[in-house]
């Protein structure tokens, strides 16, 4: 209970798979990277790809929280580049940040195709 009360949301971009069921994640918003255990981002994803996501952490790995939602690589990549790192990190921990980012990706079409693989999760 205590990790998912420590959830946070951020802007996460696919770094590499981690075998058997996961994905080394750099969280482009705190600069920082993490171990997500999901099967399909790990067999869906592909390096260099952006996505929205709430992630809670359990020991050493994180576990998603909430949908992920693909977004396009040189969206967020602006969207980061106009902010210092002291500034990216109070706005993702805004508690606007999330609903903000959803209602905008879906209202502008910024968001990828989401690959799914037969068996994922």
């Amino acid at each position: 209970m205590a990790g998912l009360c420590a959830a946070r949301f951020s802007l996460c971009r696919m770094k590499a798979k981690i075998e058997p069921v996961g994905a080394l994640l750099e969280d482009v918003m705190r600069s920082d990277e993490i171990q997500l255990l999901h099967d399909g981002l790990g067999k869906a994803a592909q390096p260099g790809d952006v996505a929205a996501i709430r992630v809670a952490p359990i020991g050493e790995f994180f576990i998603p929280c909430s949908a992920i939602l693909p977004i396009y690589a040189k969206i967020a990549d602006r969207l980061v580049g106009k902010f210092t790192d002291g500034e990216r990190e109070a706005l993702v921990d805004h508690p606007r940040f999330a609903a903000s980012v959803y209602k905008t990706s879906i209202t502008f079409g910024l968001v990828n195709n989401l690959r799914i693989e037969e068996g994922a999760s």
